[in-house]
């Protein structure tokens, strides 16, 4: 997803079979790009869209309504 995975730091975007192939293998190959990959989007996942950041924005819509 465009916008969530910045290319290369904390995921992989591909716009061809060809890239998404070498894209994997990479990750495959390399276990410290894995693990630093990894740690970077959850990281990114625990500080924008995890349960505790995401509810009060959720709360402060439904009070909208």
């Amino acid at each position: 997803n465009v916008d969530i995975i910045d290319n290369g730091v904390d995921g992989f975007l591909a716009a061809s079979e060809g890239e998404w192939m070498d894209r994997l293998s990479l990750l495959v190959e390399n276990g410290d790009l894995r693990n630093e990959m990894g740690r970077k989007a959850r990281e990114k996942v625990e500080l924008k869209y995890s349960l505790a950041v995401a509810t009060p924005e959720f709360v402060r819509v439904l009070k909208r309504i």
